[in-house]
C-alpha cells in the first residue's frame, strides 16, 4: 500500500516512530585467511562481498523540516550490495569445530533509490557463532 498524501508526523510536539521494515535475500561470496594457530584453536579473518535483494520492504520519506513523511515501497532500491568483515577463533576436539567472534556488516549502496536526496547505508554488528561436526 502507498500513501501519496503527505500525513504530519508529528501532533504539536508529539513524535511518531515510524519503522522501515525489509526482507532480503542475500548470497555471500567470501574467503578466510588463517592467521594463527595449531590443531585444535585457530584464529582467522575473513572478508565477504554479498548481492542482496529486497522481497519485501516499507519505506518512509521525510520531509527536510522533518514533520511530514510518505511511505512509497517504490522508494526502495532493490538490488543492493553489502560487504562483510569478521574475524574469528576456532576450536576443534571430538570432531566438532566452534568457532565465534565479532562481525561487521555494511551497506555499499543507499537504500532509496538515486532519485531521491536522502541516502540511507546500513551498518550492523554481531557475533558469529557457529558449530559443525565432520561427517
Amino acid at each position: 500500500m502507498c500513501w501519496s498524501i503527505p500525513k504530519s508526523n508529528k501532533l504539536g510536539l508529539d513524535a511518531l516512530k515510524l519503522n522501515t521494515q525489509t526482507v532480503k535475500i542475500s548470497i555471500p561470496m567470501g574467503l578466510d585467511i588463517k592467521l594463527a594457530g595449531n590443531d585444535n584453536v585457530e584464529w582467522y579473518a575473513g572478508a565477504t562481498i554479498q548481492p542482496t535483494y529486497v522481497v519485501i520492504g516499507k519505506s518512509y520519506l521525510l520531509s527536510s523540516d522533518t514533520r511530514n513523511y510518505v511511505k512509497d515501497n517504490s522508494m526502495l532500491n532493490h538490488f543492493n550490495m553489502n560487504a562483510g568483515f569478521e574475524t574469528y577463533l576456532s576450536f576443534k576436539k571430538d570432531g566438532y569445530t566452534l568457532q565465534f567472534g565479532p562481525q561487521f556488516r555494511t551497506q555499499l549502496f543507499s537504500t532509496n533509490s538515486k532519485m531521491f536526496t536522502i541516502e540511507e547505508r546500513l551498518q550492523g554488528y554481531g557475533l558469529k557463532i557457529g558449530i559443525s561436526k565432520k561427517l
